[in-house]
C-alpha cells in the first residue's frame, strides 16, 4: 500500500536479514512525518473538518472502509503481536516484582484551597546550551526523520530552559524545564533528578519536571534513530546468549551526560535567581498557526502565555508559552541540527526584554499551519523556520494589545530587525497577522501552587513497542511479568492559582482527550474540559517521559484507511504504530482523574 505523506521517509535499500528489515521498517514508521495537508478553519472548540461522530464514522468505520480497517489492523495486530512475542528480552528488562522506584518526586504534600496569607509568586530562570563541546569535531545522530543520519553542523543552538517557581510558602519549589530534543525517557529524567538530589533536598525542591520541545531536527536523545539495525542485532545476540555480550544503548552517552550536567546547571541557576513578583495568564485563538494531520482535525487552538513580572524592575520578566505544534518546519531533508522554530521565538521574546520558556501542549498530530511562511518572498527553508518562529513570538507579544499597537510597535520593529533580508520594506508581501486583531484578556493568577505526581505502570500492548522494549532499543524503563511487558511512567496534576489546572502528560496527547471532538462519546472518560468545566484546563505534554502517541482507545489503529468526500479510499495515518497500545489513553486519563479526586 502506498502511503501518501507530506514528508515521506523512504526505505532506500533492502537489508539482508529479514529481522533487520522488519525492525528498520518499524523504526521508520516511528519517524514518519506529516500526512497530506490543506488549510482548514477551526471552530470555537478547536475542531475542524470532520466535526461530527456521524461524519467520522462514515469516513473510518462504516461500510467498506470500516471492513478494510478491521482487516488491515487485524493483520497488523497479528504480525506485530508475533514479533513482540518471539523476540527475547535483554538483561535491561527486569522483573516487575523487582522494580524499585528511585528519584521520583511526588510534589507538594499539602494542597491548599486558597493562597496563604501574604503569599507572593517567586520565580527564577536559567538556561544552558546542550550542544556538546566536541560537536563539529565528531558527528552526532539526528533524531526525528531518517535513521543513521549524522550531523556536524547546526543552524541554531539547542538549549535547556528552566524555571523554578513557588507560591512563597514552605511547601517547596517546583521545577519546570524543557529540553530542545525529540523526547527524553523517564529513566533519563530520573538521572537528571539524581544529579540534583542533594541540591533539591537543600533547597526544598519537591517537584522536578523535565519535558522536551520535540524538535525533529535535534540530536537523538532516545536512541531510536542511531545505529539501527546495529543496536538491534547486538541486543538480539545479547538476549539469545543470556548476556554473553552486553546490550548496548542507542542513546549517545556523551550527549546524554551533556544534557544531564547542563540541565542541572540551568535548574540551579533558576533556583538561585528566584525573586518575588506577580504572574498573569492570557490565551488567544492561534489556530491559523496549527494544523492537525489527520481526521477528525482536533487541535488545542489557543496559544497560551504566562508572564512573570518581578517586583524589582531591574530583574528581567519571564514569559512561558504553551501550545501544541510539532517543531518540524526545518523538514526531513536537512542534515543540520536545529531546535526548529523555538529559538526564533526566543530571539524575539528576548529582544523585547523577557526570558523565554516553551512547553508543548497536547501535541497529538498537530504541526505548523503557516504554509511555508514565505509571505510571497524568495526565502529558503531555514528562513521559513525563522519566519514562523518570529511571527508566533509577535503573536505572543501582541496577545493582549490592540491592532494599532501591534502594527506600530511589533510590525515596524520586525521590519527593522528581521534577519531575513528579503523582507525589507516590501509591505505588500508582509503577512497581516494583526489585521482585525482583538486583544485577549489578561488575568492575574493568584499565588497558589499545588503539584501532585503519580508513578504508574502501563502495559505495552503494541507489538512493535513490545519488541523494541524487549531489545532495549530505547531508554524507557521496561518490566516483564510472564509474557507481558510494561513500562514505568508518570502522570501529574498542577494547580496554578484557583482557576487553572494542568495535566502533566508523559507523551504526545491527542487534543480531543482535553477539549473533546468527534467520536469522543465512545471513549470511557469525558474530555477533561468537560469533566472540569469550572476550571481552565491546560496540558503540558511530553513531561517526564516520551511514551509516544496517547490516542483515545476507540480511535486506536495501527494504520488507518479513510473514505474521502469524493468517494476515494486512501491511506490516512499510521500513528497507532508509535503508541504503547490501545488502552494507554484510558489508563492515563483514569490515573489523572484519580489524582484530582485524591486531593479534593
Amino acid at each position: 500500500m502506498q502511503i501518501y505523506l507530506k514528508r515521506v521517509i523512504i526505505l532506500k535499500k533492502t537489508l539482508k536479514s529479514f529481522l533487520a528489515v522488519l525492525l528498520s521498517v518499524l523504526m521508520l514508521f516511528a519517524t514518519c512525518s506529516v500526512a497530506s495537508a490543506s488549510d482548514v478553519q477551526t471552530s470555537e472548540s478547536g475542531i475542524s473538518a470532520v466535526s461530527s461522530a456521524a461524519a467520522y464514522t462514515a469516513q473510518y468505520k462504516g461500510g467498506l472502509v470500516g471492513f478494510l480497517n478491521k482487516i488491515v489492523n487485524g493483520i497488523c495486530n497479528a504480525v506485530f503481536s508475533v514479533l513482540g512475542f518471539i523476540l527475547p528480552g535483554t538483561s535491561r528488562v527486569i522483573d516487575r516484582k523487582d522494580y524499585v522506584s528511585e528519584n521520583f518526586y511526588g510534589g507538594t504534600e499539602e494542597f491548599l484551597d486558597a493562597p496563604a496569607e501574604n503569599a507572593r509568586w517567586n520565580l527564577g530562570y536559567g538556561s544552558e546550551s546542550i550542544i556538546p563541546d566536541n560537536f563539529g569535531e565528531r558527528s552526532y545522530h539526528m533524531a526525528g526523520y531518517d535513521l543513521n543520519k549524522n550531523a556536524v553542523e547546526a543552524l541554531d543552538d539547542l538549549k535547556v530552559r528552566a524555571v523554578a517557581i513557588s507560591d512563597g510558602t514552605d511547601r517547596g519549589i517546583t521545577i519546570l524545564a524543557n529540553i530542545d530534543c525529540i523526547g527524553i525517557a523517564n529513566s533519563d529524567v530520573k538521572r537528571i533528578r539524581a544529579a540534583l538530589a542533594d541540591y533539591a533536598q537543600e533547597k526544598n525542591i519537591v517537584s522536578i519536571n523535565i519535558s522536551s520541545s520535540h524538535t525533529h531536527s535535534g540530536i537523538d536523545s532516545q536512541g531510536i534513530w542511531a545505529e539501527q539495525p546495529k543496536t538491534a542485532f547486538n541486543n538480539l545476540f545479547s538476549a539469545l546468549s543470556f548476556g554473553l555480550k552486553a546490550p548496548i544503548n542507542g542513546v549517545d552517552e556523551e550527549f546524554m551526560q551533556t544534557i544531564i550536567t547542563r540541565t542541572e546547571s540551568a535548574v540551579k541557576e533558576a533556583v538561585e535567581s528566584m525573586t518575588a513578583g506577580s504572574l498573569t495568564y492570557a490565551a488567544k485563538d492561534g489556530s491559523t498557526y496549527i494544523y492537525d494531520r489527520s481526521e477528525p482535525r482536533v487541535i488545542m487552538k489557543d496559544i497560551v502565555r504566562f508572564v512573570f513580572t518581578p517586583d524589582d524592575a531591574n530583574v528581567r520578566p519571564t514569559m512561558i508559552a504553551n501550545f501544541g505544534c510539532h517543531p518540524e518546519v526545518v523538514g526531513y531533508t536537512s542534515d543540520k541540527i536545529s531546535a526548529d522554530f523555538v529559538p526564533y521565538m526566543e530571539e524575539v521574546i528576548n529582544a523585547h526584554g523577557y526570558n523565554f520558556l516553551f512547553i508543548q501542549s497536547a501535541i497529538g498530530n498537530s504541526t505548523e499551519n503557516r504554509g511555508d511562511c514565505v509571505d510571497g518572498l524568495d526565502i529558503d527553508r531555514h528562513e521559513t523556520v525563522i519566519r514562523f518562529g518570529n511571527e508566533v513570538a509577535y503573536f505572543l507579544l501582541g496577545m493582549t494589545e490592540t491592532e494599532e499597537y501591534c502594527k506600530e510597535n511589533i510590525v515596524d520593529w520586525d521590519r527593522e530587525n528581521s534577519t531575513i533580508e528579503a523582507l525589507g520594506d516590501n509591505a505588500s508581501w508582509y503577512t497581516a497577522w494583526y489585521e482585525n486583531w482583538e486583544p485577549a484578556e489578561e488575568t492575574e493568577v493568584a499565588p497558589l501552587l499545588n503539584v501532585r505526581l503519580q508513578e504508574f505502570i502501563v502495559k505495552v500492548e503494541n507489538g512493535i513497542y513490545k519488541g523494541m522494549g524487549k531489545l532495549s532499543l530505547a531508554n524507557n524503563i521496561m518490566l516483564k511479568d510472564g509474557l507481558d511487558i510494561y513500562t514505568v511512567t508518570e502522570i501529574g496534576y498542577m494547580e496554578l492559582g484557583t482557576d487553572i489546572m494542568v495535566m502533566l502528560s508523559p507523551g504526545e496527547t491527542y487534543p480531543e482527550l482535553v477539549c473533546g471532538g468527534a467520536d469522543m462519546d465512545e471513549f470511557v472518560y469525558a474530555p477533561l474540559r468537560e469533566t472540569y468545566a469550572d476550571k481552565t484546563v491546560l496540558d503540558f505534554d511530553l513531561m517526564n517521559d516520551a511514551i509516544g502517541y496517547i490516542i483515545p482507545d476507540n480511535q486506536y489503529t495501527y494504520c488507518t484507511i479513510m473514505k474521502k468526500d469524493n468517494g476515494k479510499i486512501t491511506f490516512d495515518n499510521a500513528w497507532g504504530m508509535t503508541s504503547m497500545g490501545e488502552h494507554t489513553a484510558s489508563r492515563l486519563i483514569g490515573n489523572f482523574n484519580s489524582i484530582v479526586d485524591s486531593v479534593k
